[in-house]
């Protein structure tokens, strides 16, 4: 049995947290959750998650902020951008060093399905083989 993608889930407003964790949660994700960027920057320190999907805008260490810092800290790390500011395109945040956009309000199954394509796309599945591999050697 495949190991469960690990997905760190980082926003401001804990309701939303709690149902975002419980729906990927019974989709067959591991989920940890922060309620800012800094939260979430120690955690990505102490475990590194498959994926990282964050609110842009939170108070403190924003989004934007969060995007760039985890990039320094560890690139192999992607993230996806969540937001309902319009006007923020795919292209903004790639500069900001997320993989891809959500636009809130979520619409779970679209989310899932851009979550899993991320998780394809970035390898997850052959990260964490190796990752087995290793770990029985």
């Amino acid at each position: 049995m495949e190991p469960a993608p690990r997905l760190l889930v980082v926003d401001d407003e804990e309701d939303f947290l709690i149902l975002l964790k419980e729906f990927l949660v019974k989709e067959g994700f591991e989920v940890a959750t922060a309620t800012s960027g800094s939260t979430a920057l120690e955690l990505v320190k102490r475990s590194r998650p498959d994926l990282v999907l964050t609110d842009l805008h939170m108070p403190g260490v924003g989004g934007i902020e969060m995007l760039r810092r985890l990039q320094e800290l560890d690139p192999r790390v992607k993230a996806i951008a969540m937001t309902a500011d319009a006007a923020c395109r795919e292209r903004h945040v790639r500069r900001w060093g997320a993989i891809g956009l959500i636009r809130k309000p979520l619409e779970l199954e679209d989310a899932l399905a851009r979550i899993r394509q991320a998780c394809d796309a970035c390898g997850v599945s052959e990260d964490r083989d190796r990752r087995k591999r290793a770990a029985l050697r």
